[in-house]
């Protein structure tokens, strides 16, 4: 079976380091036979793996880009977005990516 996309949620939750690394390699076995691999992860070990990241508030996509600027962004600069007006959330300046 060779899919075009696989959608992985949250596949590290509650495994052990062993289960982690050989779920990294099958992340990158995918990659290899350019199969679109969508990652849903809290995870800084599986983010590491990826290519583009993005942030979601209230379900649209708040900033896209880089994994590593998307999570220092979330761990240093973002807050919770517990209102439907989270562009008040953003600094002065900084514009919603599309």
């Amino acid at each position: 079976m060779d899919p075009s996309l696989v959608i992985l949620d949250e596949p590290d939750s509650g495994v052990d380091v062993v289960a982690l690394n050989n779920i990294g390699d099958i992340i990158k076995d995918f990659k290899e036979k350019e199969t679109g691999v969508l990652l849903i992860t809290h995870s800084e070990q599986i983010l590491d793996l990826a290519d583009r990241a993005a942030l979601l508030c209230q379900g649209a996509i708040y900033k896209h880009g880089n994994p590593r600027e998307i999570s220092d962004y979330f761990k240093y600069e973002c807050v919770a977005c517990e209102d439907e007006d989270y562009t008040r959330h953003q600094k002065k300046g900084d514009k919603k990516d599309g």
